[in-house]
């Protein structure tokens, strides 16, 4: 069965071990902007959200990537890239992910995402509070997940201008 990163977003405390740790097991550095895990803040009101990739059912970076170097494996669900593949300077998978979960590296300049560890996620390993879980996926959480992504892509703040721009240009895939 699928599994998938869930958060309780409601008990994030804002500690940012998550983030810190992720970047750890990527690059062996602690470092925010190397992390695939970001925390978004509203201190003033206590609100701390740990953002990650969310390997969506039909992920919108596969679909727009000019050279295939974004793929689902669809027995794990988990989005993966290849930095070896990508061109490094489009960057169209960054503009279209509805979550913002993809990042640029600022010391190598390739494309990152959370790969859920290869299915060992540090992230729910080091987290104090835990509230991030690695689980079983039900049918229902994938759905609404979807539903959720489905949701950002039609309001049109949630559509970037590259977006709009480029998605008429690549073909769907068997076209």
């Amino acid at each position: 069965m699928r599994k998938i990163l869930f958060v309780d977003y409601d008990k994030c405390n804002g500690c940012e071990l998550c983030v810190l740790h992720c970047s750890f097991q990527k690059t062996q550095t602690f470092s925010r902007s190397r992390s695939a895990v970001k925390l978004i803040k509203q201190e003033e009101k206590g609100l701390f959200v740990p953002n990650l990739c969310q390997h969506c059912l039909e992920p919108e970076c596969v679909l727009i990537c000019p050279v295939d170097a974004i793929s689902r494996d669809e027995k794990t669900g988990i989005v993966s890239h290849d930095t070896d593949t990508c061109l490094k300077g489009c960057k169209l998978c960054l503009e279209v992910c509805p979550y913002g979960a993809l990042s640029l590296d600022p010391v190598t300049g390739k494309i990152f995402e959370c790969n859920q560890c290869q299915g060992d996620p540090v992230c729910a390993q080091v987290c104090p509070i835990q509230i991030i879980h690695y689980q079983a996926a039900k049918p229902a959480a994938l759905s609404d997940k979807d539903h959720w992504k489905q949701r950002l892509l039609k309001q049109d703040m949630g559509k970037t201008a590259s977006e709009k721009r480029f998605a008429s240009i690549k073909p769907k895939r068997g076209s």
